[in-house]
């Protein structure tokens, strides 16, 4: 469901949300932007989260806020769309502990189902994307890109001439 949040946030932005290009850097976006967990709202997540001993903060150390409402509002190509119901749902959605995220039957009772005004026309409904808003379609570019560059070197090592491109 965290994922359905996040293609929801990005059907808003008509941009990626939160894309991180390793597990370590996802995280740190993560965190940045959805705060540090307490043990009070995630108990297990020295169990769950296999990376968060290395964002964890030290004793003392600023304890990183929610920011996630204020990133789902910023830079936003339609603003009055991102109700707060929208972000509601959206939050629910990401909530960091697993256990207290919304399944996708609570999450078809939120409240942003049931705005005004319910049905648009469809005049009304600007929900045209580019395929290459989506970060998956970029995280396979870039790794069919990655994948030909090492074919390439590889061949050129081995004395052969560098595949064609598809």
């Amino acid at each position: 469901m965290w994922s359905v949040g996040c293609i929801v946030a990005e059907m808003f932005r008509r941009s990626g949300f939160l894309k991180g290009s390793n597990e370590a850097t996802q995280l740190d976006l993560i965190f940045r932007t959805c705060g540090h967990p307490t043990k009070e709202d995630w108990p297990g997540i020295d169990k769950q989260c296999r990376l968060w001993r290395k964002f964890k903060p030290a004793q003392g150390e600023k304890v990183l806020p929610n920011r996630l409402s204020e990133a789902l509002r910023h830079n936003l190509p339609h603003p009055k769309w991102m109700s707060d119901e929208a972000v509601h749902l959206i939050a629910k959605l990401m909530e960091m502990n697993p256990d207290k995220r919304w399944s996708a039957l609570e999450a078809l009772d939120a409240d942003y189902f049931f705005e005004n005004p319910i049905v648009k026309p469809a005049k009304d409904l600007s929900m045209k994307f580019a395929v290459t808003s989506v970060h998956e379609m970029d995280c396979r570019k870039k790794y069919e890109q990655k994948m030909a560059q090492h074919k390439a070197r590889m061949a050129a090592a081995n004395g052969q001439r560098p595949p064609a491109a598809k």
